[in-house]
């Protein structure tokens, strides 16, 4: 019998639409495959859950999709922003809300935060 896992929910913040859709369809299938990888291991007490929002390639919704996934309370982590404009965007959220941002696109290295992982 499998034993009952943790449900740990793990945001997903790319554009899967708009000017950056092709970008962050290719970002978002490599994070499902990592996720359905770390959950295959049995003797994870974990299960990550995602939480995928599309801002469409729009920056300000960005900052709207960050602001729901804390709303909602559950989402601690986020994997995302492509860009650096959608990185900034949400750092005044995260930093205030203490989330991780876990941002997996390249980075030119001018700002430095300890809520994101560069």
């Amino acid at each position: 019998m499998r034993k009952q896992r943790e449900p740990v929910p793990l945001g997903l913040l790319y554009s899967t639409t708009g000017p950056y859709g092709p970008v962050g369809c290719d970002m978002v299938n490599g994070i499902l495959l990592a996720i359905d990888e770390v959950n295959a291991d049995p003797d994870n007490g974990f299960e990550l859950v995602p939480v995928a929002l599309d801002p469409g390639g729009e920056v300000h919704r960005y900052q709207e999709h960050v602001q729901t996934m804390i709303d909602r309370g559950d989402v601690r982590h986020i994997v995302g922003c492509y860009t650096s404009a959608s990185r900034k965007q949400v750092l005044p959220l995260l930093e205030r809300y203490d989330r991780l941002l876990w941002h997996s696109a390249r980075y030119e290295g001018f700002e430095n935060s300890d809520n994101v992982i560069y």
